[in-house]
């Protein structure tokens, strides 16, 4: 089966199947993801979802995982979803040798960047990004780091722009999930809950 894979976990909605892709906008997405997952379903039949579920900014996640319920729900709940978080995707890329042992995850507010130990699977320290720069620096002196970073660098300082990698690009992030669902054999659900690692005010 050929799945529609559905990323809310970055700056822009990206959905992509077979050699169709699309980004939708944040400042819109209430007024267009719902609509678009529809045509899709009505143009490409698919009967799966693969979704990169969080962490990221709230709005994509809220509005995502809201709208993928609900076409589940339109459709008579005959849709398999796989969500996986960024965390759980990296945790498996560094088990491939393919990523660094640390990065530094993004948790959808300004203060919430997280350093992240692949190894230990757990969170060793929270950052503000202006507290990110000296960190980074002295860091990476002695022990390889990324940042997850995505689409829309216009939100972040200046120092990032000459130092991050990003490992979860357009392209890349799907190739792991295949790789990933196929790997470990998830349970598919039939709704999803919007993974945002901490208890957000949505509404501000």
């Amino acid at each position: 089966m050929t799945s529609l894979y559905l990323n809310i976990s970055s700056d822009k909605v990206h959905l992509s199947y077979k050699d169709e892709e699309l980004f939708l906008e944040r400042n819109s997405i209430e007024e267009t993801l719902g609509k678009v997952l529809i045509q899709w379903y009505r143009t490409f039949h698919f009967t799966q979802v693969c979704i990169l579920n969080g962490p990221w900014g709230f709005t994509n996640l809220r509005v995502g995982s809201l709208c993928v319920n609900l076409l589940n729900t339109l459709v008579g709940e005959t849709l398999d979803f796989f969500s996986v978080s960024k965390i759980d995707l990296y945790q498996y890329i560094y088990a491939q040798g393919k990523c660094p042992k640390y990065g530094c995850i993004y948790i959808g507010q300004k203060r919430n960047v997280w350093l992240w130990d692949f190894e230990k699977r757990e969170k060793v320290w929270q950052y503000t990004f202006e507290q990110l720069e000296p960190m980074m620096n002295e860091w990476t002196l002695v022990q390889p780091l990324f940042l997850d970073m995505v689409y829309d660098t216009m939100y972040y300082p200046a120092f990032l722009s000459s130092w991050t990698t990003m490992l979860l690009d357009t392209q890349s992030w799907k190739w792991w999930m295949k790789d990933y669902v196929d790997a470990n054999h998830p349970h598919p659900t039939k709704h999803i809950t919007a993974n945002y690692m901490i208890a957000p005010n949505i509404w501000n």
